[in-house]
């Protein structure tokens, strides 16, 4: 590919790997399906763009291209998956039925992030059971029922729970300490003021914004979980 060339198609091909990227990020903990196709796919593409920046010079955008290589997720699972069920027509029911007592489990020992039990398996669990064909099958409308009771059980159990969190006394004094800090930031908001009573403000600046960051991320957290009841 002539070295002008390369420049001109750069901007698209780079554009490309984004998007199908963006397609692989979107679908990280669902859709197996799909991600065995887009995933080779973008590995390709990404092999052959860096191979072409190596032989025009353009190593820096070569380099952008492996780093992003890199980062792509393992396809071997799909591959195993993929492989059990042309071996089985019913496999793909039986692996959302697995995923959903993995994270019951993991719900009831509390052995995960509840992030992670909800995304990588109950939620999970269920976009793969309502990717099957299976509506004459008797035991596919179970698992997806199951399914979607895990799915609001566990949600409506982590919104109690944090609903009761923010009830707590720690919860309150945490944000009685914000607004301290906050107003004692503000009153050494001026001008001439010492070495120490700078250190002082920055101490009780970082701390409120650290404190107001776990605040947003319980109250993100709460409504993500009212979402799913």
């Amino acid at each position: 590919m002539p070295y002008e060339d390369f420049e001109f198609v750069e901007p698209v091909s780079w554009l490309k790997c984004a998007l199908l990227k963006h397609q692989i990020d979107v679908n990280s903990s669902k859709q197996l399906q799909a991600r065995t196709t887009v995933i080779p796919e973008l590995k390709n593409f990404l092999e052959r763009y860096a191979t072409s920046a190596r032989n025009e010079l353009h190593l820096e955008v070569a380099s952008k291209a492996i780093h992003v290589l890199r980062k792509l997720p393992n396809t071997e699972e799909e591959d195993i998956l993929q492989k059990f069920a042309k071996e089985n027509p019913k496999f793909w029911m039986y692996y959302g039925q697995a995923l959903t007592l993995r994270g019951r489990w993991l719900a009831e020992t509390c052995n995960e992030n509840s992030s992670v039990i909800m995304r990588d398996y109950l939620e999970k669990a269920l976009d793969v059971l309502k990717n099957i064909n299976g509506n004459n099958d008797k035991n596919y409308a179970s698992s997806v029922c199951n399914a979607f009771l895990a799915v609001a059980r566990y949600a409506d159990g982590q919104y109690q729970s944090i609903i009761n969190y923010e009830k707590s006394t720690a919860y309150q004094a945490k944000l009685e300490s914000i607004k301290n800090s906050r107003d004692q930031a503000n009153q050494l908001r001026i001008k001439d003021i010492t070495d120490d009573q700078r250190k002082l403000h920055l101490i009780l600046t970082r701390q409120a914004d650290i404190d107001q960051t776990e605040v947003k991320s319980v109250e993100a957290d709460k409504k993500d979980f009212l979402k799913k009841l």
